[in-house]
């Protein structure tokens, strides 16, 4: 009789292992649906990862740009290009507008950021041109500034592209390609011996209607 009853213990404790043994396994190895959705959360914790450092490199250059306010002759301004972008990449680039003004031109608009002292003109929803106010504190990529002299300009750009009739003494405007550079008057002389503003346009503009 007792060794009848050591057995049966014996059975008892080998199915209590192989059920334990059983759910181990299980537990230890997760079925193929687990493992799936476990690859799903990896795959699409790293896009989430990746997204968020685009995004920060993103913001970043732009804040960089934005700070370093350089204007490309010909180009434009920071991710913006002339002849290509449109109202909302400069709404996204540079947030909401100061203000918005309507233009003598038909279809054109002025949209004015006062912070960046700068002014973006659209002809239809397409970036025309990118112009400074009086306070814009950056430059060209060539480093002329709204404080630069005009011996300034010629030194870096060359000689000027003047209209009809006028000379480097009485020309109101001094044109290269993708920049113009508006002057000023000022002294006792009353002289153009300054810059009033610059403007970037799209160089194959001018080109085209020579």
């Amino acid at each position: 009789m007792a060794v009848g009853r050591i057995s049966t213990r014996h059975t008892k404790a080998r199915t209590i292992a192989r059920i334990a043994s059983t759910w181990e396994t299980k537990i230890s190895r997760p079925t193929c649906s687990t493992v799936r959705i476990l690859k799903m959360l990896q795959m699409n914790g790293s896009r989430f990862i990746l997204t968020l450092v685009l995004l920060s490199v993103t913001v970043y250059v732009a804040q960089s740009i934005a700070q370093d306010k350089i204007l490309v002759e010909g180009k434009g301004f920071g991710t913006l290009v002339i002849g290509n972008s449109k109202v909302d990449d400069v709404i996204q680039f540079l947030g909401k507008p100061d203000s918005i003004e309507q233009t003598k031109a038909e279809y054109s608009r002025n949209y004015i950021y006062s912070k960046v002292g700068l002014t973006f003109n659209f002809h239809d929803d397409t970036l025309n041109t990118i112009s400074t106010l009086p306070h814009f504190d950056g430059k060209t990529s060539r480093g002329i500034t709204l404080t630069s002299s005009l011996q300034d300009i010629e030194a870096v750009y060359g000689s000027p592209l003047l209209a009809p009739g006028k000379t480097k003494d009485n020309a109101k405007t001094w044109a290269y390609d993708g920049v113009i550079f508006w002057l000023k008057r000022s002294g006792i002389f009353n002289r153009f011996d300054g810059i009033d503003k610059i403007v970037i346009y799209d160089k194959s503009f001018r080109r085209s209607s020579q």
